[in-house]
């Protein structure tokens, strides 16, 4: 198990954001760059309307993380 302070979510929805702050202590992002910048692991459940767009996050991300 991990502990909650160490999961980053995002959501479209700050109300959902809020929700899943004060039920299970993890931490809210403001954007899918500023989660996948603060983790190691991403694991994602998305609806197809924004499939693309976090794809298109992780792999600018990735290729950012590259030149380091």
């Amino acid at each position: 198990m991990y502990d909650a302070k160490n999961i980053f979510i995002y959501d479209v929805r700050e109300s959902r954001l809020e929700e899943l702050k004060a039920r299970y202590g993890v931490n809210p992002a403001e954007s899918n760059l500023e989660v996948i910048k603060s983790v190691d692991y991403v694991f994602s459940c998305v609806r197809s309307e924004y499939a693309v767009e976090l794809a298109e996050d992780i792999a600018s991300m990735l290729k950012r993380r590259r030149k380091w």
